[in-house]
C-alpha cells in the first residue's frame, strides 16, 4: 500500500480505510458471537457440574451404609465412573474458561484498535484541514500526539492484534508523511520570519514535528538577542554598579524563562540559555572589565610596584609608588568586582550542570541531537570574562601584597609604642588587623587563586618579617635589661624602663602567637561559609597548617625568651634555695613541731618569689605570667632535689620535706593558671621517699605512684634517697630489690 507516498490519490486512501473499518467490525461480530456460545457452555457445565457434586456426595451416603466389601466394590463402580467423568467435564470447563478469557482480551483490544483507527482518521482529517487553514499548532498537535501513542504501541507490538497491524501502519504511515508536509512547511516560514515573535513561534512548532534541538537552538538565540538589547539599555554611574545589573538580568532572565523552555523542550531545557548567556556575558562583561583595568591604570601600576626598589628595614619602598590608603580603596572594588564575576560564573556553570543532567536522564534522544550541535551539551570552559577576571586577579594580589608589606613595615617601625594599660605593643594589633583584613578581602573575592596566594603571602610575611623582627626586640631588649642591671632588686628608673620593655617584647612574642592561632581559625571558618573548594583543598589546608607552625614558632621566641628572663631571677634566687642545704634536716618530733612556728627557710623562698612576681604580674600576659611561673617553679625544684641527695635526713625530717614541698605546690598553684604539680612530681617522689618507715616500703609506694602518675626516680637514684635516712642500715639496702 502506498497511501504515505505523494502521489497517492485521497479516493484510494478512503477505500482502504472503508476496507480496513469492515474487517474490524467483521472481526468484532466474531469476537462477540465466541464470547455468547463460550457463556452458554459454560454455563451448561456449571449446572452439571452441580448435579455431579450431588450424586458424589450421595454416593458417599450410601457407601458408608454399605454391608460386605464385595457388594460395594460392586456398588461403587457406577460411582467411580460418574466421579471420572465430572473430573473429565471439570478439565473442561477450565479450557473452556481460558478459551473465554482469550476471547474477551481479543474483544479488548479490538474495541482499543477501533479506536486509535477512528481516532487515527479524526487526526488525520483534521491535520488536512488545519495545513489548508496554515493553523499549524493544530496540526502538530495532532500528529505529535498520534505519533507518540503510535511508537509506544511499537514498542508492545505483541500486544497489536496481527490482522489489523497493517492496516494501522498504512494509516499512520499517512500520517507521518503529513508531518513530513508540516514539517516542511514549519521549517520554510521559520526561514522566511521577520520577527522574534514570529521566530519564537516557529521554534516551538519545530519541538512538534521531530525538530526540537533545533527549535531550541534558535529560540535561545532569540532570547540571546533580546537580553543584549535589555543590556544594552541599562544604566549604571559606575562600573561595580554596571556589572552587578548585567549579572541580575541574565540571573533573572534565566529564571524567568527556566519553566517556559522545559514546558516547550523537554526538562533540561535551560542548558541552551546558559550557553547563550555566557557568551552575553563575554560581551558585555569583558568590555567593562579592561574600561576598569585602564581607569584604575591597574597593570602600569603594577608594574611599578614590581620595579620598585625596597629599603631594608621598614617602611616599604623608598619613594612610595601610591598611598596604601588610596591602595585600600582600589584593592576593595577589585574584591568586589572579582566576587561577582566569580560568584555569577559559578552560579551560571551549577545552573548548566543541572539541566545537561536533567536533560540526559530525562530526554536523551534530545541530549544526544545537542551534543552534536555547535556548542554541544558543554560550557566553555574558560570563557572571555574567565580570563578577563584572571587578568584583574593578577593585578590585585600584586597589589595587595604590596599594600599588605607596606602597612606592615610601616607599623613595625615604632616597636615600642605602647598604649596605656596595655601589655603589647601597638605595631602587634596593627600587624594582625591588616593581615587580616588582606587575607579577608582576598577570600571575598570568590576566587581560591587569589585566595590562595594572598594566604602564602601572609604566611611569608609572618614566618620571615615579623617573627625576625619579635625575635630581634626580645635580643635587644634583653641585651638592654642585662646592660643596665647589676642586681634585680634596685629599683632603679633606668633598669625598670629597660625591665618594662623586655617584658613587653616577651608579651608581643606571647599574643602574637595567640593572634595566629585567631587568625587561623577565623580564615578556616570563612573558608567554610564559602562553600566546596575542590580542587583546591589540599592547598588550601597546607596554608592552614603553615599558619599553625608560625603560631608554634611564635611560641618558642617566647618561651625561649622567658627562659632567658628568668636566668637572672634564678641567680637572685639561689640564696634562698641554698638555705635548705644549711638547715639540718636530721631532726627530732619535738625540733619538728618547732619547725611549723619559725620555719627556717621554704616561707622566705617563698616570699622572695612573691615579691618577684607581684612585682611584674601587671607588667605581663596572663600566658607570659604562667610561663615565667612555671620556668621558676621547674627551677627550684630541681636545685632542691639536687641538694636532697646530699643531706641526711631523719623520719621527722622527712617529714618536714613533704610539708616544704607542699607549701611551695600550694605556692605556685595560687600564681599560675595552669598545673604546677608535675613540676614538683620528682621532689614530690624523694619527700614521700624519706618519710617511709622500712625500706621494704618503697616498692609498695612505688607500685600506687604508677597507678597516678609516672614515677621519675630510677632505681639507682631510690637508693640513693633512702641511703640518705639515718634510721635504715647498710643491710637493709644490700637485700633490697627494687
Amino acid at each position: 500500500m502506498a497511501l504515505s507516498s505523494p502521489g497517492h490519490r485521497p479516493g484510494q486512501a478512503g477505500e482502504v480505510r472503508e476496507a480496513g473499518s469492515s474487517r474490524l467490525l467483521s472481526e468484532l461480530e466474531q469476537c462477540r458471537n465466541v464470547d455468547v456460545e463460550l457463556a452458554e457452555r459454560l454455563q451448561a457445565l456449571l449446572d452439571q457440574r452441580q448435579v455431579l457434586m450431588q450424586s458424589s456426595v450421595l454416593a458417599e451416603i450410601a457407601a458408608n451404609s454399605l454391608g460386605p466389601v464385595d457388594e460395594s466394590l460392586r456398588n461403587a463402580a457406577p460411582l467411580v465412573a460418574k466421579v471420572g467423568g465430572a473430573n473429565t467435564l471439570a478439565t473442561a470447563i477450565s479450557s473452556k474458561v481460558r478459551e473465554l478469557d482469550c476471547a474477551q482480551s481479543r474483544l479488548r483490544l479490538a474495541l482499543e484498535q477501533v479506536d486509535l483507527v477512528l481516532d487515527l482518521k479524526t487526526a488525520i482529517e483534521a491535520v488536512r484541514s488545519a495545513l489548508v487553514d496554515n493553523n499549524f499548532e493544530e496540526a502538530a498537535k495532532h500528529t505529535s500526539r498520534m505519533l507518540r501513542q503510535y511508537r509506544r504501541r511499537k514498542a508492545a507490538s505483541d500486544l497489536i492484534i496481527d490482522n489489523i497491524e497493517d492496516d494501522e501502519d498504512v494509516s499512520f504511515r499517512v500520517l507521518i508523511g503529513l508531518e513530513a508536509q508540516l514539517r516542511s512547511a514549519i521549517q520554510d516560514r521559520f526561514n522566511k520570519s521577520t520577527s522574534d515573535e514570529e521566530t519564537l513561534r516557529y521554534c516551538r512548532l519545530l519541538s512538534l514535528v521531530g525538530l526540537t534541538g533545533t527549535g531550541l537552538v534558535n529560540y535561545c538565540d532569540v532570547l540571546g538577542r533580546r537580553l543584549d538589547e535589555q543590556l544594552k539599555m541599562l544604566k549604571s554611574r559606575n562600573t561595580l554598579e554596571r556589572l552587578t545589573g548585567i549579572f541580575d538580568m541574565i540571573s533573572d532572565f534565566i529564571r524567568d524563562h527556566e519553566k517556559q523552555l522545559q514546558q516547550d523542550f523537554g526538562l533540561g531545557a535551560h542548558l541552551r540559555l546558559a550557553q547563550i548567556m555566557q557568551k552575553c556575558a563575554d560581551v558585555h562583561v569583558v568590555p567593562l572589565i579592561k574600561k576598569f583595568l585602564t581607569q584604575r591604570n591597574l597593570s602600569e601600576l603594577a608594574s611599578q610596584l614590581n620595579r620598585a626598589p625596597r629599603s631594608p628595614g621598614a617602611g616599604g619602598a623608598e619613594h612610595p609608588v601610591m598611598d596604601p590608603r588610596d591602595l585600600d580603596v582600589v584593592l576593595d572594588e577589585i574584591a568586589r568586582i572579582t566576587s561577582e564575576c566569580e560568584m555569577f560564573d559559578m552560579d551560571l556553570r551549577a545552573a548548566f550542570t543541572h539541566g545537561a543532567n536533567t536533560m540526559k536522564e530525562n530526554s536523551p534522544e534530545l541530549y544526544e541531537e545537542m551534543s552534536k550541535s555547535e556548542d554541544g551539551t558543554k560550557m566553555v570552559a574558560v570563557s572571555g570574562m574567565n580570563v578577563a577576571v584572571q587578568e584583574v586577579i593578577g593585578h590585585y594580589v600584586a597589589l595587595e601584597h604590596y599594600y599588605m608589606v607596606s602597612n606592615v613595615e610601616k607599623a613595625m617601625a615604632e616597636p615600642s609604642g605602647i598604649l596605656p594599660g596595655a601589655h603589647t605593643s601597638v605595631f602587634v594589633d596593627d600587624v594582625f588587623y591588616i593581615v587580616k583584613t588582606s587575607g579577608s578581602r582576598a577570600l571575598n573575592t570568590h576566587s581560591m587563586t587569589s585566595a590562595i596566594a594572598v594566604l602564602n603571602n601572609i604566611n611569608s610575611l609572618l614566618e620571615h618579617t615579623y617573627t625576625s623582627f619579635i625575635r630581634d626586640r626580645i635580643h635587644v631588649t634583653q641585651a638592654a635589661a642585662l646592660e643596665a642591671s647589676s642586681v634585680f632588686f634596685t629599683g632603679r628608673a633606668e633598669h625598670d624602663a629597660t625591665v618594662a620593655e623586655e617584658l613587653v617584647a616577651l608579651n608581643n612574642a606571647d599574643t602574637s602567637a595567640q593572634n595566629v592561632v585567631l587568625l587561623k581559625e577565623f580564615f578556616d571558618s570563612e573558608l567554610k561559609q564559602i562553600g566546596p573548594k575542590d580542587p583546591y583543598d589540599a592547598i588550601i589546608e597546607q596554608c592552614l597548617v603553615d599558619l599553625a607552625q608560625i603560631a608554634r614558632l611564635l611560641r618558642r621566641e617566647a618561651s625561649a625568651g622567658i627562659s632567658k628572663h628568668m636566668k637572672s631571677i634564678q641567680s637572685d634566687l639561689i640564696p634562698y634555695c641554698d638555705k635548705f642545704e644549711a638547715v639540718s634536716y636530721e631532726i627530732t618530733e619535738a625540733q619538728f613541731n618547732a619547725f611549723n612556728v619559725d620555719d627556717p627557710y621554704v616561707q622566705k623562698l617563698i616570699m622572695a618569689c612573691e615579691q618577684y612576681f607581684e612585682q611584674i604580674r601587671p607588667n605581663v600576659t596572663s600566658s607570659v605570667m604562667d610561663g615565667m611561673v612555671l620556668n621558676l617553679a621547674s627551677f627550684i625544684a630541681t636545685r632542691i632535689s639536687l641538694i636532697c641527695f646530699n643531706k641526711m635526713f631523719t623520719f621527722h625530717g622527712g617529714l618536714q620535706v613533704d610539708k616544704d614541698v607542699r607549701s611551695l605546690i600550694a605556692f605556685f598553684s595560687q600564681m599560675c593558671s595552669k598545673s604546677v604539680r608535675d613540676k614538683f612530681l620528682r621532689l614530690s617522689q624523694i619527700a614521700s621517699l624519706l618519710q617511709l618507715y622500712d625500706v621494704k616500703e618503697v616498692n609498695e609506694l612505688r607500685v600506687e605512684a604508677s597507678d597516678s602518675e609516672f614515677w621519675r626516680l630510677s632505681p639507682p637514684d631510690v637508693k640513693k634517697i633512702l641511703k640518705r635516712r639515718k634510721e635504715f642500715s647498710h643491710e637493709k639496702f644490700d637485700a633490697l630489690s627494687i
